[in-house]
C-alpha cells in the first residue's frame, strides 16, 4: 500500500471527479491521501474532502504566495479549522523566492506564525521551499527541536537535504524524479529539477522519505502532459526503488509507515 502525502484534489482540475480519482487510487494501491490546504478556503475544502472520504486526510495552512492574507484573523480561523479530527498537519507553509509574488519579509512572518500554530497544536508542518534553502534552514534551526515536518517536493542538492535531515525533517519526492538527469522545468508549477535530485534519492535514509504527487502538477513519466493524480504516486515509488536498488514492496512498506509515523494516520 502507498500514501500520497501531498495532493490538491480541491483544485479546479478535479471538479466533480473525486469519486473516480479516488477509485483509481485504490486500484493503484494507494491507502491514504493527504489533501493540502494552501489558503483559508483551500483548507476548508480540504477538510470537506477528508470528511467525505475515509481515506483522505487534510492539512490546513496558507501558502507563501498568499502570505499577505496570513493576518491575525486568518490565524484564528486556521486554529479553529485545525481542531477537525481529520487534520493531520499545518501546511502548505514556507518560502517561495522564485517568483517573488510576495515580499520576503512578509513570507517569513507568515511562515514563522504558522510554525507557532503547529507547535501550539503539536502538529507537523508541510514546508514549501523554492530557492529559499538558507532562510528556511535558518528559521527551522531556531524552532523547538520537537517540531516535526516534511520538506515537500524536495528539489535541492544533497548538502541541503542532509541539513534538513539533520534537523529531523522528512523529505518528500514527486514525479519530478522520473524526468531524467537533464534539468527540466514544470511550467505550471515552476519546479526546477536537476540530476542531483537522484543523488538525494539514493543517499536519503529510507526511514526519512515520503512519497507525493503534488497533483494536479508534476505528472511522472509515463504520464507527462496529463493531469497528475494520486494513483500516479506508484511511479514515484518505482523510481525510488530503482535508484536505491530495493524492491517496490520495500519502498511501499517503509514510506507508508513513515507517513503513518509523521502524520499519525489511523486507517
Amino acid at each position: 500500500m502507498l500514501v500520497d502525502t501531498h495532493a490538491h484534489l480541491d483544485f479546479d482540475q478535479f471538479h466533480r471527479q473525486h469519486d473516480k480519482i479516488i477509485s483509481r487510487a485504490h486500484k493503484a494501491g494507494v491507502k491514504n491521501i493527504i489533501n493540502i490546504g494552501t489558503s483559508l478556503q483551500g483548507s476548508r475544502d480540504s477538510i470537506i474532502l477528508a470528511n467525505k472520504y475515509s481515506e483522505v486526510y487534510a492539512s490546513v495552512g496558507i501558502h507563501p504566495h498568499d502570505a499577505l492574507t496570513a493576518d491575525r484573523a486568518a490565524m484564528a480561523n486556521l486554529l479553529e479549522l485545525a481542531q477537525n479530527q481529520k487534520v493531520v498537519a499545518i501546511g502548505e507553509i514556507g518560502l517561495d523566492y522564485a517568483q517573488n509574488k510576495v515580499d520576503k519579509a512578509i513570507q517569513k512572518k507568515a511562515f514563522i506564525v504558522q510554525i507557532g500554530l503547529a507547535k501550539r497544536l503539536s502538529l507537523p508542518i508541510i514546508v514549501h521551499n523554492r530557492e529559499a534553502d538558507n532562510d528556511i534552514l535558518s528559521i527551522l534551526k531556531i524552532q523547538d527541536h520537537n517540531l516535526a515536518g516534511v520538506i515537500h517536493c524536495f528539489s535541492s542538492d544533497w548538502t541541503v537535504a542532509k541539513s534538513f535531515l539533520d534537523l529531523g525533517y522528512y523529505i518528500s519526492f514527486t514525479g519530478s524524479i522520473t524526468f531524467g538527469r537533464k534539468k527540466q522545468i514544470d511550467q505550471t508549477r515552476g519546479c526546477s529539477v536537476t540530476g542531483s535530485i537522484l543523488e538525494v534519492v539514493k543517499k536519503a535514509p529510507l526511514d526519512k522519505i515520503l512519497l507525493e504527487t503534488d497533483c494536479p502538477f508534476l505528472s511522472p513519466e509515463p504520464y507527462r502532459g496529463q493531469t497528475n493524480e494520486p494513483a500516479y504516486v506508484e511511479e514515484v515509488a518505482k523510481k525510488i526503488a530503482q535508484v536505491k536498488g530495493l524492491s517496490f514492496k520495500k519502498i511501499a512498506e517503509v514510506t507508508t509507515q513513515n507517513a503513518i509515523n509523521l502524520f499519525k494516520l489511523k486507517n
